[in-house]
């Protein structure tokens, strides 16, 4: 309003999730005459869940990448060429588009606290910059969780190496420390038995298939005996 100045935004695209590529929040160079146009990008996001148990999470996960010149805003990372997203130890690559950020130094990324066993161990993040071709690394190993470390379900990372390789190696050593401390929950012969505060009593599981929570420490219905590979799910009080 100061300058008078007029500046135009070509769009002509679909800010939907049943069109295109699904985004609702898109990003567009100004056309300022006698300035060059900047580029758009396609940044392509790698975000690791932990190995830890329970490390995923079925929130919504939003993330805000800086570069020299500029943010991207808050993005939701929905669409993974995984079939879910942030399973535990597992990878997914995302696409997000923005007018290029020059080199890239911060990540915010966080979830919204949605959903049941929302809390999430959080790995790393790798971003690839196709216009550049080089890749930037965000270390965390922390939990993104109102129940774990320090509460908090949102984190600034720093780019730490552009080297995928020394990513990698990063990560698997991250693998390494989580089982050494997990692995003991895929040995055979474990005896795992859950308790209930809410009651004072162990959890029971009868012949006829019927469950309480009253049980005493010997009872033979209240222990479970671990195998080398199961699944559980929680127990409500």
């Amino acid at each position: 309003m100061n300058s008078g100045k007029k500046f135009y935004i070509p769009v002509q695209r679909w800010l939907a999730r049943d069109q295109e590529d699904g985004e609702i929040c898109r990003e567009f160079p100004v056309l300022n005459e006698g300035q060059p146009m900047l580029p758009v990008t396609v940044y392509e996001v790698h975000v690791a869940t932990g190995e830890l148990w329970n490390a995923g999470t079925v929130a919504n996960v939003y993330i805000s990448i800086y570069g020299e010149k500029g943010d991207s805003g808050s993005r939701q990372l929905f669409r993974s060429k995984s079939s879910f997203s942030f399973l535990r130890g597992q990878t997914d690559t995302f696409s997000l588009e923005a007018v290029h950020l020059g080199a890239l130094y911060k990540i915010v990324i966080g979830h919204d606290g949605l959903g049941p066993g929302n809390g999430w161990f959080l790995d790393g993040v790798v971003i690839k910059d196709p216009t550049t071709n080089r890749e930037y690394a965000f270390f965390c190993h922390r939990w993104l969780d109102q129940g774990e470390d320090d509460g908090k379900i949102a984190r600034e990372l720093y780019a730490r190496d552009n080297s995928l390789i020394f990513v990698r190696q990063k990560l698997e050593l991250n693998r390494k420390e989580t089982w050494a401390a997990e692995r003991w929950k895929f040995m055979k012969g474990n005896t795992l038995q859950f308790y209930n505060r809410l009651t004072g009593g162990f959890v029971r599981l009868h012949p006829d298939g019927t469950v309480d929570a009253l049980g005493e420490k010997t009872d033979k219905y209240g222990k479970v005996i671990w195998q080398s590979r199961w699944c559980c799910g929680s127990f409500a009080n």
